[in-house]
């Protein structure tokens, strides 16, 4: 090649120009005995460096090769230097101008002199992104690559157990999705990839699998190991974080296999990893759990549940059902209105948990019809008992993915007048994560209900993502204090000091308050004297069917305990 391009004179500064314009790579060229390096302009505009034509540039380079890979990389250049090596092929970890950590295959070839001496080194960088091995959105490993990883590990340790995948998913990053849009959802889930990726050691390998899905990857160790990567991720992911002047919260869950434990093969490996994953969800959220044998089943059962949730559905909602549950006014001891819960019963499989049935709603889709007719038949069951109480006041649960529905106003305000009952007699409730997922958005929505006449309470307040700030920044008309706090009031005098101050800021804005969760007769006084507005719980009565509501309760307005 060499004697062909001087046979036709090329310039070798026009051969220069002419390949580092026909590609995307990164060149270098460098004249040791001169110690001068030149570098591609598209270097000086993607990372950290500043000089196109430099001195001691393996100095210069070394700065923004990511710490967990400059060992491997000054070796590869020792070998260079001292004649060990003449070829230099490497993939490790560059910091670009956005502050991002990309995954690069260098490779260079060294020239020498007759005494062996380094004359000449020159080579590419090629974003391995470009080749498939990083996804592009991330900057991390892709999925492809993972399987090839894992793969290899079964294929060298050949049965001996040892390693682990932990598969990490973003919860409610549908939600975020919807909310704000694919580019806010983008830019979540490159942070959440380039940080990550920084809190792990040089023993896992991290990838993005797909949609809102990451996986980490160990070649050894086990549970205790595990345990500690995923405490490191979980401790960031509870925090708020901040693109530019966004500004959101979003926790992550994982699920646990390990590798010839649980499974001899990639695919085996990766799913029951997802049926761990979904455990985690399926259990409250951020949290890890690892494979068992019987969540195997449990996925079978979903998988069936899923279809007969969709035939009940098809059926005009044939299974589902409504119960109620009281809410007293503490101070006068009266009935104030009713929680509507939704049940479901199916002829084969019986009674199905709501924490089964609800997120199997909203993974499909199926929560807005279901909603639909949660909401009419809370509407419809409120008008007849109007009759025994002219101020009675039903709640109603809405998803988040509900209340993103731009028709869903419209609908309410159609069911409302349908059934001739005023919005006064309606609280919609609303759960804390929904909130906090974008509240600028959320607040317009609460306010065009409040303009109707209905106002909007804040379910499970203390659940998970409490913030006291919250309450001076959403437009709520009620908050529902979560039976967690309630219980721990008994025996945690922090807990019961928590809630003191919870309710003396909503009562400063204006917002009552209902305790949930209310048990113990002793804890009536309590709460009275720290002026709680509402209670509700088992102490009052159980959820209750129709018949039984109207007998217990419609008779009378008084609670005698």
């Amino acid at each position: 090649m060499k004697e062909a391009i001087e046979l036709i004179g090329v310039d070798a500064g026009f051969l220069y120009e002419t390949f580092i314009q026909s590609t995307d790579d990164y060149i270098y060229l460098g004249n040791l005995r001169k110690n001068l390096y030149v570098v591609s302009d598209n270097i000086l505009r993607d990372l950290e460096i500043n000089e196109k034509i430099m001195s001691d540039m393996f100095l210069h380079w070394l700065k923004i090769v990511h710490p967990e890979d400059q060992e491997k990389f000054c070796l590869s250049i020792e070998r260079l230097l001292l004649g060990t090596d003449n070829l230099h092929n490497l993939e490790y970890r560059l910091l670009n101008r956005k502050k991002e950590w990309i995954w690069v295959q260098c490779r260079g070839v060294m020239q020498r002199d007759d005494q062996g001496l380094p004359v000449f080194f020159s080579g590419i960088i090629t974003p391995l992104q470009t080749k498939g091995k990083v996804n592009y959105l991330t900057g991390i490993f892709s999925r492809s690559e993972c399987e090839k990883y894992l793969n290899f590990l079964f294929e060298k340790k050949r049965g001996t157990a040892g390693g682990a995948l932990l598969l990490l998913g973003l919860d409610n990053f549908s939600q975020i999705n919807h909310l704000h849009g694919h580019q806010k959802a983008d830019q979540i889930l490159r942070c959440f990839a380039q940080d990550v990726q920084n809190l792990l050691t040089y023993q896992a390998k991290f990838f993005y699998y797909d949609t809102d899905r990451f996986a980490i990857v160990t070649e050894d160790g086990g549970k205790k190991e595990i345990d500690a990567i995923y405490s490191r991720v979980h401790y960031y992911a509870n925090q708020y974080h901040e693109i530019g002047d966004f500004r959101y919260y979003c926790s992550v869950s994982g699920g646990v296999a390990f590798i010839n434990q649980d499974a001899e093969g990639f695919l085996d490996l990766m799913n029951y990893a997802v049926y761990a994953l979904e455990f985690a969800k399926q259990k409250g959220k951020n949290q890890v759990q690892c494979f068992v044998s019987y969540l195997l089943r449990d996925k079978e059962k979903g998988i069936k549940l899923e279809s007969a949730l969709q035939e009940a559905v098809l059926n005009d909602c044939e299974g589902f059902s409504l119960v109620f549950q009281p809410q007293i006014l503490l101070k006068q001891m009266t009935i104030k209105g009713t929680e509507a819960l939704v049940r479901f019963n199916h002829k084969e499989y019986g009674n199905i948990l709501p924490v089964e049935f609800i997120p199997i709603l909203e993974k499909t889709g199926l929560i807005h019809l279901v909603g639909k007719w949660i909401f009419e038949e809370a509407v419809k069951t409120c008008k007849s008992w109007i009759s025994y109480f002219p101020d009675f006041v039903m709640s109603v649960n809405i998803s988040y993915l509900q209340f993103a529905d731009p028709t869903l106003s419209d609908f309410i305000l159609q069911t409302l007048m349908k059934y001739n009952l005023e919005p006064k007699h309606i609280v919609l409730e609303l759960t804390e994560s929904c909130l906090i997922s974008n509240l600028e958005m959320l607040n317009d929505q609460i306010t065009f209900f409040q303009q109707m006449g209905i106002e909007v309470a804040m379910d499970d307040f203390g659940s998970g993502y409490s913030n006291l700030s919250l309450l001076m920044n959403a437009y709520l008309n009620i908050i529902k204090v979560d039976r967690i706090l309630t219980q721990g009031m008994r025996s945690n005098k922090l807990t019961l000091a928590l809630v003191e101050k919870i309710v003396k800021i909503c009562h400063e804005v204006n917002i009552c308050v209902c305790m949930e969760g209310v048990e113990d007769i002793a804890e009536i006084e309590v709460l009275k004297q720290m002026g709680v507005d509402m209670i509700q719980g088992y102490l009052l009565s159980k959820p209750l069917g129709k018949e039984e509501f109207i007998y217990k309760f419609c008779d009378v307005s008084y609670v005698n305990l």
